[in-house]
């Protein structure tokens, strides 16, 4: 009994490992690209961080999981939000829907910024 109950554990534990992918987001005119890899696990799927190209200003910000409050991916829905820690507000939102898997799942929907201003996107996984 004991052997299958571990067979069973390690099997288990070993599928969650080997379902990675990721996420990629992008403006239409590539003002803002959003990056993050994901893994099937318990919690914030979001693993190492999510990046953020802001094209505009060329600038490049690295987020850590403990930033993102807010991530769902289930079904027609994709939602991702994240909080800036120090202000305690939210440095964007994320609310997509399905609408292909011609190359894998597409979702277009729009991302809001902190300051109100929201552009339509388009994500990958």
């Amino acid at each position: 009994m004991f052997k299958s109950l571990l067979v069973l554990s390690t099997t288990i534990f070993s599928l969650q490992s080997f379902a990675t992918g990721s996420l990629y987001c992008v403006t239409p005119q590539t003002e803002y690209e959003i990056f993050a890899s994901t893994a099937r696990v318990f919690g914030n799927p979001i693993i190492n961080g999510l990046l953020v190209n802001n094209n505009l200003t060329e600038e490049t910000q690295e987020f850590l999981n403990s930033q993102i409050v807010g991530y769902w991916n289930m079904g027609d829905d994709l939602k991702l939000a994240l909080i800036d820690e120090q202000a305690m507000e939210l440095q964007f939102v994320i609310e997509a829907k399905f609408v292909s898997s011609d190359n894998g799942p597409t979702y277009i929907g729009t991302l809001e910024l902190a300051d109100g201003s929201t552009f339509k996107v388009s994500c990958e996984q």
